[in-house]
């Protein structure tokens, strides 16, 4: 259901319904702004819960983080390893076909 933007919360005094939140803000209960983290970051952290010398909550605790971002980091790692590992694939042909569609524009060979 879209609410315009809005998260709406029944109000039992008077079946009426109030606006509560705008999605807009992005910010926590606590007046903070939402933290954005770098790749590199991500990275680290995403290496670090793969070497599994330690465990999620205390990399997360150590880097500051909620566990569930330390292991959605670290199945998004795993995920992206078999483009990797692929040769030649789907890239070169990709970058091909461009060059191709390029030179088609300009009337070059």
């Amino acid at each position: 259901m879209d609410t315009g933007g809005w998260w709406l919360r029944g109000s039992h005094v008077f079946g009426q319904v109030a606006k509560v939140y705008s999605r807009g803000k992005r910010r926590h209960r606590n007046g903070s702004k939402r933290r954005r983290f770098s790749s590199e970051f991500k990275k680290k952290v995403a290496l670090e819960a793969l070497r599994e010398q330690d465990t999620v909550q205390r990399i997360a605790s150590r880097h500051k983080v909620h566990p569930n971002q330390v292991s959605a980091w670290k199945r998004q790692a795993v995920e992206g390893l078999s483009g990797v590992f692929e040769v030649g694939g789907k890239r070169g042909e990709d970058h091909e076909e461009a060059i191709r569609d390029l030179h088609a524009k300009i009337g070059s060979p």
